[in-house]
Order: structure tokens, then sequence, then C-alpha cells
């Protein structure tokens, strides 16, 4: 084999690990996903799980909340570097599933957890950290506190963005309640008081689909259903990817460098206002697009 053939190899190979391009952060497919790659050649040819390495991702972020807490300068800088390497196995866990043609039952379930965890610990950090260092309560409970809040909202519509695509385009996620079901359909066939902890995570997965996803239900949600798959494919794509460009990667790495400048206050302040800028933007198109495209329906194919 050529350096090219193999070039050309470890390229595919990189390819069938992602999600689908188009949902990809750029940071993501240019910085953490090839690092991430590389650890998952590594431990393909072991018996190390996908479920371990979300795993250790939880314990590197709790370990990065730690260090954002300290509020010094140096556990700053070790909170970043900790949280870069949670970001980047974070990115390991689907991507060896998929080279691998499927993880665990509750395995993204699991992995959506950890992310959840892992960031509330780092945000929760920053506002500790900035407590420790002097900074005025209302600062932190008017601008930390909604910033925080700002970034888990977005993370949250991002994660339903990429959701709703990869379903429509790909058939790769369907709707919550149907993967819920599906999910329970298969705990049902195992013996009673087996697979706890997945019986656990489905019944959070099962909550958080009813709380979050409960508006799907409205009758313009079904209608777009019949909007023809190209025309919904090229009406939606900029604006999926003007929600991924300042995604939940782009936020961490601001944490990242915040951390490494000691500039926490700061990074709080985007996410407060730009973040939440961007995100309420991006919304408001999508409901104008979404509007179009229901206008080009014949009428009475909403009911």
């Amino acid at each position: 084999m050529t350096g090219s053939d193999h070039s050309e190899g470890l390229l595919a190979g990189y390819r069938a690990t992602l999600k689908a391009v188009e949902v990809e952060e750029i940071l993501d497919l240019f910085l953490y996903r090839p690092l991430a790659y590389g650890l998952v050649r590594i431990v393909l040819p072991t018996r190390i799980t996908p479920d371990q390495i979300t795993f250790i991702s939880l314990l590197l972020g709790l370990a990065a909340g730690v260090g954002y807490a300290t509020g010094t300068v140096e556990g700053l800088r070790w909170g970043a570097l900790l949280l870069f390497l949670t970001n980047t196995v974070d990115c390991a866990d689907g991507m060896l599933a998929r080279l691998r043609g499927g993880g665990s039952l509750t395995g993204y379930v699991f992995d959506g957890l950890v992310d959840y965890t892992t960031n509330t610990a780092v945000l929760v950090g920053m506002l500790v950290g900035l407590g420790a260092t002097g900074t005025p309560p209302a600062f932190i409970w008017l601008v930390g506190v909604p910033g925080g809040l700002s970034y888990a909202w977005w993370s949250a519509m991002v994660d339903r963005f990429r959701n709703e695509w990869l379903g429509r385009v790909y058939g790769k996620r369907s709707d919550p309640a149907a993967e819920v079901a599906a999910m329970e359909a298969t705990l049902a066939t195992y013996p009673p008081g087996t697979h706890r902890w997945d019986r656990i995570l489905v019944g959070a997965y099962g909550l958080y689909a009813r709380l979050w996803y409960s508006a799907p239900g409205t009758v313009a949600h079904r209608a777009l259903a019949d909007v023809p798959l190209a025309e919904w494919q090229q009406a939606r794509r900029p604006v999926m990817r003007t929600a991924v460009l300042f995604g939940p990667t782009f936020h961490l790495s601001l944490m990242m460098l915040a951390g490494a400048l000691d500039q926490v206050a700061a990074y709080l302040w985007f996410s407060l206002v730009v973040g939440t800028g961007w995100g309420g933007a991006v919304l408001l198109w999508r409901r104008v697009v979404d509007r179009r495209l229901l206008g080009r329906l014949p009428e009475g194919a909403s009911h």
C-alpha cells in the first residue's frame, strides 16, 4: 500500500465516524474529532467500550470543573487543559461506536447525560472560582448564572436541530418518544431486576423527551413532514449551518480560552449577550423559513 492509499484509507475511516458533515462544527471537524480519531484507532482493537470512554470523559470534565473552581491562574489553566481533553475524549465514544456498528442500548443517552453533567460542573466551577476571587455576587447572579443557562439552552437547541436533520435526511434518529418506546420494548425482554442502570437511563430520557420535545406535536410541525425532503433540506441547510457555527464546541473552546487567559467573566458576558442574541436570531430565522415552507403546501395539507 502506498502512502497515498494509506492516507485515503485513514480519511475514509475518519469520515465513517462522523454523524454528517453538515451538522458538525468546524472546530470538531478539524481539531477535536481528528484527535479523537487517533485515540479511536488505538482502542479499536481492544475490548474498551464506548461507554467506558464516556465515563473517562466524565472524570475529566469533573476534574476540569474543580480546576475552574479554584479561581487561581494555575487552576484555571489546568481546568482549560482538562476541558480540552474532556471534549476530545467525548468525541471518541460516538466515533468508536459508529466504527463498531453501534454502541450499547443506552449509549447515547449516557453520553448526553455525561455532557450535561460535565458542562454543569465547569459552569458551576467558573462561578465558584469568580466568587473565590472576590467577584461581586451581583455579577455572578445577574451575568454569570444567566450566561451559563444561555449556553445550556443553546446547546440543547443545537442538539435538537441536529437530531431533526439526522432523522429526516439520513434516517439516523427517530422521534424521541419512538426511541424511548423502542428502548422500553427491548428492556421488557430482559429478566426482571436486571439492567437496572439501563432502566434508569431510559426513564430519565423519557422524562427529558416529554419535557423538551413536546412542541413537535403541533399541527405546524406535523405539516412540515409533508414538505418534500429536497425542498425542506435546501431551505433548512443554511439554518442548520448557522446554528452550529456558534454551537456547543465553539462555546467550550471559548471556556478553555477564558481559563487559559484568566478571563472567565468575559466569556460569561459573551454567552449572555452574543450567545443569546445569536440563538434567538437563528430560531427566528427558522420560524420564517418554516412558515414559507408551510405556505407552499396545498391547502388542507396541514390538517
